[in-house]
């Protein structure tokens, strides 16, 4: 979370961040399948695509990206995950109501796969 590793249990965004205010956000989740991850490629771009037309570009490139997510699996010590990443519009430092003013947040964390049938 804004970038550093924390444990979930402590990841905390404002009440004023526009993502929780207006829902001015977007994300992408990834499964990750015996300790690899499909299609990841594709779901970085979708992500980066979805925040382009918001106009909140992510501050991270495509290769740090996936370090990040990376990270995030290697700390959950988990083989099979969803990583889902997620990026707010923020905050803006002087409660101006102009969204353009806001500091875009990242966010990114592994959570166990959970299945919807049995395999």
């Amino acid at each position: 979370m804004d970038g550093g590793f924390i444990p979930l249990s402590e990841a905390k965004i404002s009440v004023l961040d526009w993502g929780f205010l207006r829902s001015d956000a977007t994300y992408d989740v990834v499964h990750v399948w015996k300790g690899r991850f499909f299609r990841l490629d594709k779901h970085i771009e979708r992500f980066f695509e979805s925040t382009e037309k918001l106009r909140m570009p992510c501050k991270f490139s495509r290769g740090e990206l996936k370090k990040i997510l990376a990270g995030c699996v290697g700390r959950s010590g988990l083989d099979n995950a969803y990583v889902e990443m997620i990026q707010t519009r923020g905050m803006s430092p002087n409660f101006e109501r102009d969204p353009r003013k806001s500091k875009p947040r990242f966010i990114a964390f592994a959570v166990p796969f959970g299945w919807i049938l049995k395999p």
